[in-house]
């Protein structure tokens, strides 16, 4: 994390220095060109889900994999450039022990974590990103760099790392499945999701945690803007994509997030149906409770081969889960929304069945 000014200047200068970026990633795609050209992107895997579903915890799992590579913190900030910053990070990171994540959930992260990173891409080459952030992006979509600079990362990535698969996290890409698939035929996407109400509960505690945060750091926020991570804090925003058009106005965090919950797995549960070849559907409670079964059946699905790990940063500290957090905000909470994603919730538990 970011903690002084010094350490974001980097993230600073690559925001504010678009073409100095661009011709330094144009250098190093010619002198690695070769080497890159001969790397193959095998049936990629996407983890994805509204936050606080368990995707990063599954993220690191598969991470923990000798098949996969991903973008980690180690990558940071020069996520474009991960074949020239290799050779200078270690100066960067001189001192980075491993940490708890900020969300409070218990995960560690250190420089050999993965994330949401290549959200940067979106972020960057994606025309009025911050006005289509989370919309629908359907087989029709173009953008020729977007696609290029993607490609070429992944096959960077795998190169540095010396792997045949590539493993990502992106809440966002939920909505990119269609044309994801499209460039990737033989992609994996593990979607995640978890009961409603314990999923606000979790969501709401986070947001605070966030803002919280922000008072402390000043540089968190800003952070947050560069990856592309919108879900928490100041800079929350809402999910674009509304099929239903849902119109019931919020009258406090509760109901926000609930009805960010109804968007999302409305959105999930149809996807899942047009693209079951590439999907499976991963329930944040048999992760909890069938966590040995659950694993086995993620990585048969990736067609990885098992990893031994016992299940020891699963959310240890989200008290969201308790009877009581469950329970003690329905009263503020409109029926109508609860009632909503309850069936949603019911209709992704019978789809598995």
């Amino acid at each position: 994390m970011i903690k002084n000014k010094l350490n974001f200047q980097p993230y600073k200068f690559i925001k504010n220095n678009r073409k100095f970026i661009k011709f330094v990633t144009e250098i190093e795609d010619w002198v690695y060109k070769k080497k890159i050209d001969k790397v193959s992107i095998n049936s990629p895997i996407f983890v994805s889900g509204l936050a606080r579903s368990g995707t990063t915890y599954v993220t690191n799992l598969i991470n923990n994999s000798e098949e996969v590579a991903s973008i980690k913190y180690e990558n940071l900030p020069f996520i474009e450039l991960p074949m020239f910053w290799k050779y200078i990070n270690k100066f960067y990171y001189i001192y980075h022990p491993t940490k708890k994540r900020v969300h409070g959930d218990g995960i560690d992260v250190d420089l050999s974590s993965a994330d949401a990173f290549d959200e940067y891409f979106w972020k960057f080459y994606m025309h009025k990103y911050n006005d289509n952030f989370s919309i629908l992006i359907d087989e029709n979509f173009e953008n020729e760099d977007l696609e290029k600079k993607l490609k070429n990362n992944i096959k960077k990535i795998l190169l540095i790392n010396k792997k045949n698969r590539y493993l990502t996290k992106g809440n966002y890409n939920l909505f990119r499945i269609p044309w994801l698939t499209k460039i990737f035929p033989n992609s994996k996407f593990i979607i995640m999701y978890r009961d409603p109400i314990s999923q606000i509960n979790s969501m709401n505690k986070v947001h605070n945690i966030f803002l919280n945060e922000e008072k402390k750091n000043i540089f968190f926020s800003e952070y947050l803007d560069f990856l592309g991570h919108y879900e928490f804090g100041s800079n929350r925003k809402k999910i674009m994509y509304n099929s239903d058009n849902i119109n019931i106005k919020e009258k406090n965090d509760f109901e926000y997030f609930l009805i960010e919950w109804i968007k999302v797995n409305k959105f999930i549960f149809k996807i899942y149906n047009n693209y079951k070849k590439n999907i499976i559907l991963i329930n944040n409670k048999n992760l909890r409770k069938n966590f040995e079964e659950t694993k086995k059946l993620i990585f048969e699905f990736c067609n990885l081969n098992n990893v031994n790990l016992k299940d020891d940063n699963n959310d240890n500290n989200d008290n969201s889960y308790s009877v009581e957090n469950n329970f003690k905000e329905l009263n503020i909470i409109n029926p109508e929304l609860l009632n909503d994603s309850e069936k949603i919730y019911n209709q992704l538990q019978s789809s598995l069945e």
